[in-house]
């Protein structure tokens, strides 16, 4: 399948990145079943439209029921070419390997506010060559920080 637009042409999802993306949103819970096989056609998914790599997640609020999800960022650091990942609201209870983040060169922004992060941010985080931004939620949990890396 090839979807074409004013920006390029996408030929799809790529498959290892399809199944990088089911496995994290079975973490999450059933939140993939209502997608196509074209993971660049998923919600909170953008792709970019020449090379089909994953660029972008834009996971808000998705996380519907009160289970506390705890991401293991191993599967995120996989998308290679990643640049923003949004997580914001998603009852978090912590980050398993967040240090795989660092492995994302790509990587922009990180958003993981409005969840209950504890964890220390790993160092390599603020050695990451392209990251911009970060936003984290804090103790005590109403102070919500923005911090500008660069």
């Amino acid at each position: 399948m090839i979807i074409c637009c004013n920006l390029g042409c996408s030929l799809g999802c790529l498959d290892e990145e399809r199944t990088v993306l089911q496995d994290i949103t079975e973490s999450i819970g059933s939140y993939q079943d209502r997608y196509s096989d074209d993971c660049c056609r998923w919600e909170g998914v953008h792709c970019s439209p020449t090379s089909s790599h994953v660029i972008g997640i834009y996971f808000y609020n998705i996380k519907q029921d009160e289970d506390l999800w705890i991401p293991d960022m191993s599967l995120f650091s996989q998308l290679k070419q990643l640049q923003e990942l949004h997580l914001k609201g998603n009852h978090f209870g912590g980050l398993t390997n967040p240090e795989a983040i660092c492995e994302l060169v790509y990587l922009e922004s990180l958003d993981l506010s409005d969840n209950s992060v504890e964890d220390v941010v790993p160092p390599c985080w603020g050695n990451m060559p392209s990251l911009r931004a970060l936003k984290r939620e804090t103790l005590p949990p109403f102070l919500l920080i923005y911090q500008t890396l660069r």
